[in-house]
């Protein structure tokens, strides 16, 4: 596997730059992409689980002071 990805990384960086960027832009901004919808995913469930708790957390403080 390491001599699969260091022949890759050869035959990047022995190439002329209008090879390089195409080839890493088809790859790293899907790859990018997948990155951040993976990150905000999980912000967002993090956000709702602490507005959940936040949410008990009030009621329960309103209960006790009726």
């Amino acid at each position: 596997m390491t001599e699969f990805l260091d022949e890759i990384t050869q035959f990047l960086t022995a190439s002329p730059l209008w090879v390089q960027a195409p080839i890493m832009l088809v790859f790293v901004i899907p790859l990018c992409a997948l990155l951040a919808y993976g990150w905000l995913r999980s912000i967002d469930a993090i956000s709702v689980y602490l507005s959940k708790i936040g949410a008990k957390v009030g009621k329960h403080h309103l209960r006790e002071g009726e």
